[in-house]
């Protein structure tokens, strides 16, 4: 066959990972329902746990988690985020006409907090004494958590989500 032979038509295997995955350790090593992942949390005698989430997390689901872990103070990282008018400006040069693909982005998570909330917050989290939890998109922009939890829970997953084992745990 010629150099110009299509991809497809080449005589090769595919490298394609049809059922990608991360090892998160082996059933025991994983907790599920909010009592259970508050409880192995809370054994770890960490000050300060952040709970980072996906943006499509459900606002209800880090709110029950942040809930169970009876923290002495609970901090909304959403409480910093800029207003929506303003995020629509600053996205506005990447957004197009099709409904699904836009433009690569320039942006970083941070432009979309307001600097000023952000440190107000950061402080409320740096002077709370106790248990601290900070939850949401962009929590670990407000702490630097003794543990960090990544939160990507679909709606439909209440309550069984699974917090896995980590050397940082």
């Amino acid at each position: 066959m010629s150099d110009d032979t299509p991809v497809h038509l080449l005589d090769r295997t595919s490298n394609y990972d049809k059922h990608p995955s991360i090892p998160a350790g082996s059933a025991t090593d994983c907790f599920t329902g909010w009592s259970a992942i508050a409880g192995r949390l809370r054994a770890t005698g960490a000050r300060t746990i952040v709970v980072e989430a996906y943006p499509g997390v459900s606002q209800h689901d880090l709110e029950a988690l942040a809930r169970e872990l009876q923290p002495d103070s609970a901090i909304d990282a959403a409480g910093a985020l800029k207003d929506v008018r303003e995020v629509e400006r600053l996205v506005a040069a990447d957004v197009t006409d099709d409904p699904v693909f836009g433009r690569l982005s320039h942006l970083t998570i941070q432009d979309f907090f307001d600097s000023a909330a952000l440190a107000r917050l950061q402080k409320e989290a740096a002077e709370s004494s106790g248990l601290v939890v900070v939850f949401g998109t962009g929590a670990s922009l407000v702490a630097r958590g003794d543990v960090v939890v990544y939160a990507d829970m679909r709606d439909g997953n209440r309550s069984s989500a699974c917090v896995a084992t980590s050397s940082r745990i």
